[in-house]
């Protein structure tokens, strides 16, 4: 998972997602319930079903950031939550306890095709 901590690295993302669909984690590391998420969303590379595809937000460290892509997406903040990105568009959002490894991978799959 790499990290999303600068506007530039956000742009990056965008245009990856325009060659293959990109996952962002948005966590905060004092929420227990985004520690369960963030578990959930690292059985995705352990699986092996994404490389290099996925991004890990720390919310305490990059709110400003964060209140940006809410902005530019129009996917409201949430902690944690999931977003998949294909052709710099959101095409699944989670958040909270619907987070699941199941859940995401089938939508990545399907954001795939």
């Amino acid at each position: 998972m790499k990290s999303l901590h600068k506007p530039e690295v956000w742009q990056k993302v965008l245009t990856e997602s325009e060659e293959n669909p990109v996952i962002l984690f948005k966590h905060s590391n004092s929420c227990p319930v985004s520690s369960d998420a963030h578990t959930e969303i690292k059985q995705l590379e352990q699986q092996g079903l994404v490389e290099d595809d996925m991004y890990i937000l720390i919310v305490q460290n990059s709110q400003e950031l964060s209140d940006r892509i809410a902005e530019e997406t129009g996917v409201k903040h949430e902690t944690p939550q999931v977003l998949i990105i294909s052709d710099a568009e959101v095409v699944y959002d989670a958040s909270h306890g619907d987070i699941s490894t199941d859940e995401v991978a089938k939508e990545f799959i399907a954001a795939r095709r």
